[in-house]
């Protein structure tokens, strides 16, 4: 008897890395069913359109929207239809990365908000996200132990109302606030003050204060947190549309969207109450604060009794979270990623992702590209090199030395079988007309430097290196660039980290920067995995569009992915 599959979706998809991994993942008979991938772009959704449902046949859903959109978990929920296993996914790191300055802010930063509100209301076995190893000092780790906080605020609602019927008399905001929701909480809250000052104040004060009047907006503001959180969305997003950082316009932006935050106003609240004696409502706003598992932890506190049944009603744990180099899992390229793996409490908590090659076995850029490097600056081909390969290892699909293929072989011949032949397509409205171009080889172009930048990455290569000596030579020779930095692919090693600036990476063996498959196969995707859309694009068009290589750049590798999800695949109840 077949064992079930193990269903899946993938969220900020991109070009589909996670997805890619997990479809080639196996443990035993168990394997996945890829049911939706969301994101917000529209060439990340041709792509995926292409690979999964027209080349593989899967038929999965693509949901094209933002995950901070109003009703995206109503939507998603019956988009998906059924119960969802793990959920998967990677929010946009680049407020995260250890290469640029972090924004106070950015509309990014509270994407993992909208990740896990997924993860609440789906409720999956197994959850993964993944990110950049900035995130753990950003803030000075502030923002990494609130991800743990807020996964840990994850709670089971049954659990939840039956520790709050057991709380005492005494214990009424902190039942209230277990028992409702947020807007239902603060509509109690209203009327409790409401009586207050009718009872507690002399009707002018009641009406003339300021301090009241306090109280009472904040209140109202309050009960429209969903509408101040939509708006503060929206205010980040202008703010990033119009690159407000380090200006005379960024202070204002950011005390704005501070003041609309519930803490804030919450704080207010408390700071005028503070001046209101008469009224003993501290202890409403102060758990009106708490998240659920905030007050479970407090009623656990307070009723030693209810300890245990508070600890049960947590609904996931999460280990790490645990930082993994994408060449320890046969990508031959040193890419280090933090990911958070949770678990539900009835599954078995993981928290490591075993290497799957030696330091000694890592793929090298040369096992990775030796059959594609023919190509001259400017050229590009749709056809392999027929020269035989010289001392590249065999090795098995998940990158492990074995077998009789080498990693060059997998990534020509696939991982994944297709249905049909690779093709690409320029966009949506070509997609669903079917003008599909077919080819042996697709996102094989280089780009088409002039002489003198050819001259220079000539020069780079012969020094082996791009410092401070190397600039100052390339000056005398006028051949001198405001590039900070040049990375150059070394043939014996794996790549640095792919990123999605073509330009700044300089071909093992040739004076050009290395073509979207190139940049892909480090990445370890099949070629069979075409990028659909524009090769590249540039300036202030990178906020809306999403070009091949930065589809690439952005992806998570999907060996690592495949490692991941085969951990997951080898103890899932």
């Amino acid at each position: 008897m077949a064992t079930a599959p193990i269903t899946f979706i993938d969220l900020f998809a991109g070009a589909g890395g996670f997805s890619e991994g997990f479809l080639q993942a196996e443990a035993g008979e168990h394997r996945y069913d890829f049911l939706l991938a969301s994101d917000i772009n529209e060439n990340c959704e041709l792509t995926h359109l292409v690979r999964y449902n027209h080349q593989l046949g899967l038929g999965i859903k693509f949901m094209r929207s933002d995950i901070k959109a109003a009703g995206f978990v109503d939507r998603l929920k019956e988009m998906v239809g059924s119960p969802v296993d793990v959920v998967c996914g990677g929010p946009p790191c680049q407020s995260f990365s250890l290469a640029g300055r972090r924004r106070k802010n950015d509309k990014k930063d509270d994407l993992f908000a909208g990740y896990l509100r997924v993860i609440e209301a789906l409720r999956p076995k197994y959850f993964v996200m993944e990110n950049v190893p900035g995130i753990l000092t950003k803030d000075g780790g502030a923002h990494k132990a609130r991800i743990l906080r807020e996964i840990a605020a994850i709670v089971d609602p049954a659990a939840t109302a039956s520790v709050a019927a057991s709380l005492p008399v005494e214990a009424r905001w902190l039942r209230l606030r277990l028992e409702h929701p947020v807007r239902q909480y603060v509509s109690e809250l209203e009327m409790a003050f409401r009586d207050a000052t009718r009872t507690q104040l002399k009707y002018k004060e009641s009406k003339t204060s300021r301090d009241v009047a306090t109280v009472r907006h904040g209140i109202r503001l309050l009960t429209r947190s969903a509408e101040l959180r939509h708006l503060a969305d929206t205010v980040m997003r202008e703010k990033s549309h119009a690159d407000i950082d380090n200006d005379d316009f960024v202070d204002e932006f950011d005390r704005f969207v501070d003041t609309l935050q519930p803490a804030s106003i919450a704080e207010r609240c408390l700071t005028a109450l503070a001046r209101l004696p008469n009224i003993n409502l501290a202890e409403a706003f102060e758990v009106l604060l708490l998240s659920p598992a905030e007050c479970l932890d407090r009623a656990a506190s307070q009723f030693p009794a209810l300890a245990h049944r508070c600890a049960d009603a947590r609904l996931y744990r999460c280990t790490g979270p645990l930082t993994l180099d994408a060449s320890d899992y046969g990508v031959p390229q040193r890419r280090k990623r933090v990911i958070f793996v949770g678990c539900r409490r009835d599954q078995k908590l993981i928290d490591h992702i075993p290497p799957r090659v030696a330091p000694d076995q890592k793929t090298t850029v040369s096992e990775a590209l030796w059959d594609l490097d023919y190509l001259a600056p400017g050229e590009a081909a749709d056809h392999y090199n027929g020269a035989a390969t010289v001392g590249a290892p065999a090795r098995l699909p998940d990158g492990r030395v074995g077998g009789t293929r080498t990693y060059a072989d997998w990534c020509r011949d696939g991982r994944i079988q297709a249905k049909r032949p690779a093709v690409y397509v320029r966009n949506i409205d070509d997609y669903e007309k079917g003008r599909f171009v077919e080819a042996e080889l697709h996102n094989h172009q280089s780009s088409s430097h002039n002489a003198k930048v050819v001259a220079r990455l000539r020069a780079i290569m012969a020094a082996g290196r791009y410092e401070p000596d190397t600039q100052a030579d390339l000056a005398q020779q006028g051949l001198a660039t405001g590039k900070r930095d040049y990375v150059l692919l070394k043939a014996d090693e794996p790549a640095t980290t792919v990123v999605t600036m073509p330009d700044d990476f300089i071909h093992y063996r040739v004076p050009r920067a290395p073509t979207v498959r190139e940049m892909a196969r480090l990445q370890s995707f099949d070629d069979s995995f075409v990028f659909q859309g524009k090769r590249t694009t540039g300036g202030h068009r990178r906020k809306d569009e999403v070009p091949q290589y930065t589809l690439v750049g952005n992806a998570v590798p999907p060996l690592m992915a495949r490692a991941i999800a085969e951990e997951i695949l080898k103890v899932i109840k």
